[in-house]
């Protein structure tokens, strides 16, 4: 892993890209993390045009790079602060005040969405097999309302045809992560150059401020990254 955002970071990064290191830090993880884990799949695997697609995902370079390319987006925050300043990005949800499969089925007609990216795991699970379209996508790449899914019914990815999916960097060898990285520079790069889809620093602390770095996280307020410097 290290090897391989070393030579990203040295070789296709564009020279007007970025306004200094801690934006490239946080954008290097975000576009890599979000082109593969949102794009690819129905690109290159026979699914949706982007166009056509409706996403519910959270973070807010995400947000922007899913409509750079045209997506209609949905996200979730848990604070008003955030819905005002990243609208827009994308249609947020308060997740705390809101329930999230009422309010985007209100918004959709009932009509749901094509794909939706997952952090959450278990405890969202079945809200977001109920929220899929037919022939729709739910890709989980976290699992921080746990990993064990209580009365998952298997009837309704059947009817709809919903397919399953998990995504992760760390398991993948050097030549997965250079193709992934050479469909970044072709489809993604053209749009930071154009000072589109920049990720948002909240804040940037030094290695030896690490625990003032999980506080500010921990707070829930931040927008944006919070970048150690390495």
């Amino acid at each position: 892993m290290e090897r391989f955002f070393r030579s990203l970071k040295t070789e296709w990064i564009p020279d007007n890209g970025y306004a200094n290191f801690s934006q490239a830090s946080a954008a290097i993880t975000n576009y890599i993390t979000g082109y593969y884990s949102q794009l690819r799949p129905h690109q290159y695997n026979g699914g949706l045009t982007p166009n056509e697609s409706e996403r519910l995902f959270w973070e807010n370079s995400k947000m922007a790079l899913s409509k750079e390319f045209g997506l209609k987006v949905f996200a979730t925050v848990g604070d008003d602060k955030k819905i005002q300043q990243l609208a827009d990005s994308a249609t947020l949800i308060n997740y705390k005040k809101d329930d999230v499969e009422e309010k985007v089925k209100a918004l959709t007609q009932d009509q749901g969405v094509d794909i939706i990216l997952d952090i959450v795991g278990a405890s969202y699970f079945n809200k977001n097999m109920n929220l899929l379209k037919k022939d729709g996508m739910l890709m989980i790449i976290g699992f921080m309302g746990g990993n064990l899914v209580n009365n998952f019914d298997i009837t309704n990815m059947m009817v709809k045809r919903i397919t399953i999916t998990g995504s992760t960097m760390r398991g993948r060898n050097l030549e997965e992560k250079r193709v992934i990285a050479e469909q970044l520079k072709e489809k993604v790069w053209p749009a930071l150059e154009k000072g589109h889809c920049k990720p948002i620093i909240y804040a940037t602390y030094q290695l030896q401020e690490i625990a003032k770095a999980h506080e500010c996280l921990d707070t829930g307020t931040h927008i944006g990254k919070v970048v150690i410097p390495m």
